[in-house]
């Protein structure tokens, strides 16, 4: 029994290739005879109906297989799974997968081999980071695609080399997932995945005398299509899609590039969106991808912050603290931190405790 799942569609940092990775993964264990669950783009509470159906779907002795695609990240030695719609004041309401590995142990499964293809990047600046933690659990293999506090990028590579490895006949499992980790190091990949595991004996995706067709190579035109569906209605002035251009060419990997990020993060600014008038508005004041203009910054600061988002109330109470691009305000900074706080805002709650600290 096989569950895949591919996330991309994020309201915040939207990514370019978990769907169709993810559909590659669940075409290679099909083969490989597995029945196989595919999931895309699932909201918080799709994920978790999604999850807790592929435990209750697993019999004594079954061999259970997970792929996740998408962000991920860490609190409290917890690794979260997170869905499009995640939040980041709730993360720990996110699909937690240190959980459903120990569900997936208690329904007394022979194997499971669980596939995290996540850290693809920093999901919102200063407060939530792409990381996971190590993962372990009797009779289990855990696969990171990238080492704990590396980055995996978004480019299919580690997806498109799982896929062939697993359908090579006679190749014990730890063995797929070494061989995937020296393709990405012959290919030059910074990005090193591990492992973790507590299997015993060996386990075959396909058996040493199976004879399995292998999967066609990806074309490589299916992440052009998507950015160019993006690109399209972006130039068409859809608000989204220009949020979600921003973001793709904002994060870490062969597609960032900063100066793009700020012109999509400006024109979704323009465009009503108060999280776009953040990431815009933080770069003006840092001078990411272009010319520093604080006093600028500052006016999308406010825009964000009367449009309700806590995010914008932070950076401006920051400003007013500072007094960058604006007359230093320490009452209404306060005011604006409290509110963002309330809103669930980490940052702006760790800047209250560390004011009464002073």
């Amino acid at each position: 029994m096989a569950l895949v799942i591919g996330n991309q569609a994020y309201r915040v940092s939207p990514l370019g290739r978990p769907v169709s990775d993810a559909e590659r993964i669940a075409a290679a264990v099909e083969k490989a005879g597995f029945r196989v669950t595919l999931r895309k783009n699932l909201e918080k509470k799709e994920m978790e109906k999604a999850a807790v159906d592929f435990v209750s779907s697993l019999d004594k002795g079954d061999i259970a297989f997970v792929y996740y695609s998408g962000h991920a990240t860490e609190e409290a030695a917890i690794n979260y799974l997170l869905p499009i719609d995640f939040q980041v004041s709730a993360i720990k309401e996110s699909l937690a997968a240190n959980h459903l590995v120990a569900d997936i142990e208690s329904r007394g499964v022979a194997l499971q081999i669980v596939v995290l293809d996540a850290c693809r990047s920093a999901l919102t600046r200063g407060n939530l980071e792409a990381r996971l933690v190590p993962m372990e659990s009797r009779g289990a293999l855990v696969a990171f695609a990238t080492a704990r506090g590396g980055i995996a990028f978004d480019d299919g590579y580690y997806a498109e080399r799982l896929a062939v490895r697993l359908l090579e006949p006679g190749v014990p499992v730890l063995d797929v997932f070494r061989h995937v980790g020296e393709d990405l190091a012959t290919a030059g990949k910074v990005q090193t995945p591990y492992i973790y595991s507590s299997i015993a004996g060996s386990f075959f995706f396909v058996q040493p005398t199976q004879v399995v067709s292998p999967l066609p190579r990806p074309a490589p035109e299916r992440e052009e299509t998507f950015i160019g569906r993006n690109q399209r209605l972006a130039a068409a002035g859809d608000a989204k899609a220009q949020e979600f251009l921003a973001g793709y060419y904002f994060v870490p990997g062969p597609s960032q590039d900063v100066a793009q990020a700020r012109a999509w993060f400006e024109k979704a600014a323009k465009g009503g969106s108060a999280n776009a008038a953040v990431f815009y508005g933080s770069m003006l004041l840092s001078g990411e991808g272009g010319g520093k203009d604080a006093k600028e910054a500052v006016r999308w600061f406010r825009q964000s912050a009367t449009a309700g988002n806590p995010k914008g109330k932070y950076w401006l109470a920051y400003c007013l603290m500072s007094g960058d691009g604006i007359d230093v305000d320490k009452p209404s900074a306060l005011r604006l931190l409290r509110e963002a706080s309330q809103a669930g805002y980490a940052p702006a709650s760790d800047a209250l405790a560390q004011m009464k600290e002073q």
